[in-house]
């Protein structure tokens, strides 16, 4: 709509004109609310777009649409545990098809450190999508944080089958693999990796 192609074209002082007025009309009208939240965020304005999606909550609970923007903020301002709560109210809502919620998840929790929780929801998007290499990727992270290196390496060597050739993660795991093998003493090992990655 138009608050939001005024967002996206960077004339934020008219769009909050114009969303001022219009919520002054129509304080309750839910389009608006979620444009002036949409707004809020791009301007970076956090506290008031999170209380524009608790108002929009009041009105629909069951949004995941809200929920997830609401996790996605949180996040951004590296509040995981509010995040965590956010996303897992979508995943309540949606179940299985919450790729993005879950996704999320896992990456609240290995962002504070807590690996093995990580991993579960990264296990859980590998079983429901056994041909996506992130989960594989970051739970091979998740071991090497926990100081598992043959765990890591199980994970890796399964994320390679998976990967486009020649691709920006196929690098990374490479990389990985390459340090793993080093702390093992296994340096030819380590070299060959490192070749490999910078072919990439």
């Amino acid at each position: 709509d138009i608050v939001d192609l005024l967002v996206d074209n960077r004339q934020t002082d008219m769009a909050n004109e114009w969303l001022e007025e219009a919520l002054t009309r129509y304080p309750d009208k839910k389009v608006l609310l979620e444009s002036a939240a949409y707004s809020y965020v791009q301007q970076e304005r956090t506290d008031e777009a999170i209380a524009l999606y608790n108002r929009l909550l009041d009105m629909d609970a069951y949004s995941t649409l809200y929920w997830e923007e609401l996790g996605k903020i949180y996040f951004q301002r590296e509040e995981y545990d509010k995040a965590i709560d956010a996303f897992e109210f979508a995943i309540a809502i949606n179940g299985d098809s919450s790729y993005y919620s879950v996704y999320a998840v896992a990456n609240c929790y290995f962002n504070i450190g807590n690996y093995e929780r990580a991993e579960e929801y990264y296990q859980q998007l590998h079983e429901r999508y056994p041909d996506t290499v992130d989960p594989l990727f970051h739970m091979g992270m998740c071991r090497v944080n926990q100081g598992d290196d043959d765990g890591a390496l199980d994970y890796f060597t399964q994320a390679l089958t998976t990967i486009p050739e020649g691709s920006e993660e196929q690098a990374q795991i490479y990389s990985q693999m390459s340090l793993i093998f080093s702390r093992k003493g296994q340096h030819i090992k380590a070299v060959t990796y490192v070749d490999e990655a910078l072919k990439i």
